[in-house]
């Protein structure tokens, strides 16, 4: 198997211990964070009250997700940008605004259509020379970031998710988000309206940062010198 191909099975099973620590503790008790944020959906609630109750072990997991990004294709598209964006991202480039838009809409954001594509890459390129500054050298894992590089890293976000990206549409917050995870898998963890409902997040930039803390609280060890970041982050 060439690095190529290999490189969707690696990915999966690199976040899949991530996804088995956030399901662990995220799904005790999905009712003990309802009402939270008025504008969660009875059906994200209805789904984590139903896999709270499902029993699964590590490697069940797994192979689920390695069957998942088999059947979808989600991890052949991002292994396709990544691949475009080597050796390292930069949206000033025109061919990796256009492969950034391909994985996006690879990724299910259907509304930055082919027609709207000017548009969408001006959006990219005035972006990029706004924040890209701010953003943490790539490879920081989100647990290591100061409350100010986080609160940055959501500007930016906020930034993009309001772009026009089109005559009828915006970037929107789950295109910046995953432009974020694109750019900067380690630190900023993709999302779409399923996964900000469940965890009781509204798609502004406090919604945002505050996903974060769920997964900062599983990566950083317990009784480490980040405690306090990791409350900061929770609270957020």
């Amino acid at each position: 198997m060439s690095p190529a191909e290999s490189e969707p099975l690696q990915y999966s099973g690199r976040v899949t211990d991530r996804v088995a620590d956030v399901a662990g503790e995220a799904l005790v008790d999905p009712t003990d964070r309802r009402g939270t944020d008025p504008a969660v959906s009875n059906r994200a609630w209805e789904m984590g009250a139903m896999t709270a109750k499902i029993s699964i072990s590590l490697y069940e997991l797994a192979y689920g997700c390695h069957l998942y990004g088999a059947t979808t294709g989600f991890d052949r598209a991002l292994s396709k940008a990544r691949r475009a964006l080597h050796p390292e991202p930069d949206l000033l480039k025109p061919e990796h605004r256009d492969a950034t838009l391909e994985f996006l809409r690879a990724w299910g954001c259907r509304h930055l259509a082919l027609a709207d594509k000017k548009p969408s890459s001006d959006a990219l390129q005035s972006w990029t020379r706004a924040h890209a500054a701010e953003l943490p050298k790539p490879g920081r894992s989100v647990e290591t970031l100061s409350d100010g590089e986080l609160a940055a890293v959501a500007r930016a976000y906020a930034a993009l998710a309001a772009r026009r990206a089109g005559q009828h549409a915006r970037f929107g917050p789950v295109a910046a988000a995953k432009t974020l995870f694109l750019l900067q898998p380690h630190t900023c963890p993709p999302w779409d309206n399923a996964i900000r409902e469940y965890l009781s997040c509204d798609d502004s930039a406090a919604g945002y940062q505050r996903t974060w803390g769920y997964a900062a609280r599983r990566i950083m060890p317990s009784g480490s010198a980040g405690q306090s970041q990791r409350t900061a982050l929770v609270s957020a």
